[in-house]
């Protein structure tokens, strides 16, 4: 007697990026077929629905869930999952696509097809927040939160990456004004470290976005951290060093570096901080690492290898 086909959940973000959602729609009709499988698609309605979404798929029968936006949508899918949930693939359709360019997630869907049949699954890290929102990639505190906070105020819709990008210059230049923080104070595993940051990133993750690695040597399943620290006030000098150190990796001082399970970020002032790339809140925060915590599908395992050869 012949298995029933996986069913897998495709979670689909229409205003992702270039907001090609008809496009996207049928290249996972391709990949079902291709791949063997049965994939429903469904669009986001609204913020948070991706969560939903992903929250009634197990109980709905299906057997792996397929993320297609971009970090945002990425991070409510997984917060819906919930720590130890069902497995995750993602095409990309933002402009970071952290977590997607750190496993080698392909753009077009129908390449998803030889890992599918293969169905190989690794774990990594995850991590958890004091309001208990999980994230995989990383939290910024200070600037770069800053510059998410007021793009988010003003998209209204779909954008180009290149569009994005000259948006983004725009807003960055502003934000440095405004981001003269001083008092940041850090706990790694409940001993404190810098009491006097103006600019702080928590990563699981190496990717931060696009081409831009922080933390190079960050290992997304080590059970641990990795924060960068920065002492030296904002300014726009400073800002190109970090952009040097993100793009080519050459350290600067005023940046301090540690790991650990346990961070807690505080301050005397009003400091904003985003999660996977999207605006979160204000300090103080705290979060755990959750080990394993996130199942991914392969995008190319050995096995998966051999079967698109």
């Amino acid at each position: 007697m012949t298995a029933p086909p996986r069913r897998l959940l495709a979670i689909v973000n229409p205003i992702s990026g270039r907001g090609a959602y008809e496009p996207m729609c049928r290249r996972l009709a391709e990949l079902a077929t291709l791949a063997g499988v049965a994939i429903e698609t469904r669009a986001t309605e609204r913020e948070g629905h991706a969560a939903v979404l992903a929250g009634a798929a197990r109980e709905q029968g299906f057997d792996a869930i397929i993320c297609c936006g971009g970090d945002g949508t990425v991070n409510e899918t997984i917060n819906g999952l919930g720590a130890g949930g069902l497995p995750l693939a993602i095409v990309p359709a933002g402009t970071g696509n952290a977590l997607a360019r750190e496993i080698g997630a392909p753009r077009d869907a129908r390449d998803w097809a030889p890992a599918l049949r293969s169905w190989q699954l690794k774990a990594r890290d995850l991590g958890r927040l004091h309001d208990q929102r999980l994230f995989a990639c990383f939290v910024g505190v200070g600037y770069d939160a800053e510059c998410v906070r007021v793009y988010r105020e003003q998209r209204t819709g779909s954008i180009h990456p290149l569009r994005y990008m000259l948006k983004m210059q725009g807003i960055m230049h502003r934000a440095v004004s405004r981001c003269d923080y001083s008092t940041l104070a850090f706990t790694v595993d409940g001993v404190a470290t810098v009491d006097h940051g103006s600019y702080a990133l928590v990563a699981i993750s190496p990717v931060f976005g696009g081409p831009v690695r922080f933390i190079r040597d960050a290992l997304p399943s080590d059970g641990r951290f990795d924060l960068l620290a920065l002492t030296s006030r904002i300014s726009h000098p400073v800002v190109w060093r970090m952009l040097l150190l993100g793009l080519f990796g050459w350290r600067s001082r005023g940046m301090h570096r540690a790991q650990g399970a346990r961070i807690g970020i505080d301050t005397s002032e009003r400091v904003p901080y985003q999660v996977d790339g999207d605006f979160a809140g204000y300090l103080p925060i705290a979060m755990e690492i959750v080990p394993g915590g996130l199942t991914l599908l392969d995008p190319a395992p050995p096995a998966a290898v051999e079967l698109a050869a």
